[in-house]
């Protein structure tokens, strides 16, 4: 992991944590539902529809945060 990861984890714990308690930016909680449908109907989601499972070749980060980052999708499906 490199110290760049480092930043966009800690971005995208920050939002979804306002988001939990309605505090969340309009535009970063739009980007974050529009990402997790694609999140939702890819072969790599986990069976709890949580995480991107690393069994099935995804990148094993939390979706609530991952879509709430500015990191894209690292197999392409979003930026």
């Amino acid at each position: 992991m490199e110290i760049t990861d480092l930043k966009f984890i800690a971005q995208g714990f920050i939002n979804a944590t306002k988001a939990q308690f309605g505090l969340g930016d309009e535009e970063v909680e739009k980007k974050a539902a529009e990402r997790l449908e694609i999140c939702l109907a890819c072969d790599t989601i986990s069976e709890s529809k949580t995480y991107c499972d690393p069994e099935k070749g995804g990148c094993n980060c939390p979706l609530a945060m991952r879509t709430r980052s500015d990191k894209g999708c690292p197999k392409g499906y979003w930026k």
